[in-house]
């Protein structure tokens, strides 16, 4: 059979990995044990240095492997990105596990509501094999909204910007739209995953799927464990946003940046005052107050932070 009349693959997944030889088996394992078959899966080893490269051998009759040099989990990404060829992206974090429906289910919904360009789910979080978490997203009215809009989700990007209630390893979207949309910024390190569903959340269609279909296993190395790359790079991504866009573009718009900004600002003060950078701290939760007085904790770390030259 010539090439032209093999099958476009349908879904195709892209997994990033660096240094998870401990883990990226048990990632793959989920992938290929879907009751739905994925067509293609796409790993990209971001310059690993431990024995990722050998727990990936057994899989090269299954599995597309791609190498670079070490630039990031959004070079990685955008890698992988470009060598796709399904219809679908699926994205996979190579430390997480995907449940034996996920992509069953994601497919199911995505036929029945072709209107839709990007499908995430919620997913439960473990740590040394323990569920610890049976929701990551914890925010009671994030939760509410995503629930009661599921396949309407318009005031995405606002929530986006107080808090990130969409795991990467539980997305998939078309990717015909990312000619609109664009790759990930290869100059953020962490977040990368938020601003990049902030700018999908600007334009396209977005739907949640309420099933945990996805398993988030919790480590040292995790690159969300590294708080102060985390809130710096989040303050970077909402001030980027906050320059560029007007904060009356939307009904309370410039609500949702007040309070998401006041809370990238305290994030980043607290990470300051916890290793005992009071001078660092105090100007974030001078900024986080100027933006969202309301906050007690804040208020008190400030007062502690204050430089003496003040009094």
């Amino acid at each position: 059979m010539g090439n032209s009349d093999r099958r476009k693959p349908r879904v195709t997944v892209v997994m990033p990995t660096y240094n998870r030889a401990e883990m990226i088996g048990d990632a793959l394992d989920s992938t290929l044990a879907q009751t739905v078959p994925v067509d293609e899966i796409i790993v990209v080893d971001d310059g690993s240095t431990d024995k990722t490269s050998e727990k990936l051998k057994k899989y090269t009759d299954r599995v597309r492997i791609l190498t670079q040099s070490n630039a990031g989990p959004a070079a990685a990404r955008n890698f992988g990105l470009r060598e796709a060829s399904g219809d679908l992206i699926a994205l996979q974090d190579s430390d997480d596990l995907w449940l034996p429906e996920k992509n069953a289910q994601q497919l199911e919904y995505l036929d029945q509501h072709p209107e839709i360009d990007f499908l995430f789910s919620d997913n439960k979080t473990s740590r040394r094999g323990q569920v610890v978490s049976e929701s990551s997203i914890t925010d009671l009215k994030c939760k509410t909204y995503l629930k009661r809009n599921s396949a309407d989700l318009s005031q995405l990007f606002n929530w986006l910007l107080i808090e990130n209630p969409i795991a990467t390893s539980s997305v998939i979207f078309r990717a015909e739209r990312i000619k609109q949309v664009g790759y990930f910024n290869e100059q953020l390190f962490s977040v990368e995953d938020r601003d990049y569903w902030l700018r999908w959340a600007r334009s396209l269609h977005f739907a949640y799927l309420d099933y945990v279909l996805v398993e988030r296993r919790f480590h040292s190395t995790n690159i969300v464990a590294d708080c102060e790359l985390g809130a710096s790079s989040l303050v970077k991504v909402i001030e980027s946003w906050r320059d560029r866009l007007p904060v009356d573009d939307s009904p309370g718009c410039s609500d949702y940046f007040r309070r998401g900004l006041g809370g990238a600002y305290f994030n980043l003060g607290s990470y300051y005052f916890r290793v005992g950078a009071r001078a660092k701290a105090w100007p974030y939760f001078k900024r986080s107050l100027s933006l969202h007085p309301w906050q007690p904790k804040c208020f008190v770390k400030l007062i502690i932070s204050t430089p003496d030259r003040f009094f």
